[in-house]
């Protein structure tokens, strides 16, 4: 005789306590501010090269005919659908509005009614592209990175069962976690494998799926640094990825651990 048994219905949501203060997505201007273009004209730039293209316009490196300084030019052609019209529309909106020094500057808009093309003048990174700086991070550059993103809280809920903490995969354990701890997990999943190079819970070049995963994560244990860095980094990573979500250090505590503090 067959035997069936209810599937485990698993819920990947947990209740997020309210903020003590409310934090806006970015430093906004005047929803009514103009556009920026800080007294510079489309015709006091002259383009170099092409930096890339895209399949609805090219980005330009250009010059200013009179100061010499470099900045990135996009140009949008006017053979556009609606939607891209409309995501347009949204980016040059958020482009006008926007100062946080994690988002690309704009240093003025240029349309063109009548030929419908628009270029966004924008500060030029010359830091190279992610791909010609491919290789290992160093601990004093994810130093670096940690304690930006544990300055500040994020509003947004997005992500992958493949960073998910383990009282995230088991619901029931996960009822009276604190939510936040959760986050800590997935952060110190990600340091690690920006130093390692590759996912830390699984074998270089096997691809996560959820049971692999959750057989990991619930039942293995915690991946750790490896053998030739420092103690404090080693620290640093094993106080993120403590089984028990009450163990994890916060976000706060992570900032005065030694690895953050001697990298300075």
């Amino acid at each position: 005789m067959a035997l069936v048994r209810k599937r485990r219905q698993i819920n990947l949501r947990l209740p997020v306590p309210p903020l003590s203060v409310h934090l806006p997505w970015f430093s906004f201007a005047s929803s009514t501010a103009p556009v920026i273009n800080n007294g510079i004209s489309a015709s006091d730039v002259e383009k170099l090269h092409v930096l890339g293209r895209g399949s609805s316009g090219i980005v330009y490196k250009v010059h200013h005919k009179t100061t010499g300084e470099i900045y990135a030019l996009k140009s949008v052609n006017g053979d556009m659908s609606p939607a891209f019209t409309r995501q347009l529309a949204r980016e040059m909106e958020i482009l006008r509005r926007t100062d946080s020094p994690y988002v690309v500057r704009c240093q003025g808009i240029f349309e063109k009614p009548i030929v419908g093309e628009v270029s966004i003048l924008m500060e030029y990174m010359d830091g190279g592209n992610l791909e010609s700086l491919r290789g290992a991070v160093t601990e004093k550059q994810l130093a670096g990175f940690s304690r930006q993103i544990l300055k500040d809280y994020c509003n947004s809920y997005v992500g992958t069962c493949a960073y998910m903490s383990p009282e995230r995969f088991d619901s029931a354990a996960g009822e009276n976690s604190d939510v936040y701890a959760g986050d800590i997990w997935s952060f110190g999943v990600m340091i690690l494998e920006l130093f390692v190079g590759h996912f830390p819970l699984l074998p270089q070049g096997q691809r996560p799926d959820w049971a692999t995963l959750m057989c990991v994560v619930c039942f293995g244990e915690p991946p750790r640094a490896p053998e030739g860095c420092s103690d404090e980094f080693r620290s640093f990573v094993d106080c993120c990825l403590r089984k028990e979500s009450s163990e994890r250090w916060t976000a706060s505590q992570l900032l005065g651990h030694p690895f953050l503090r001697e990298s300075l």
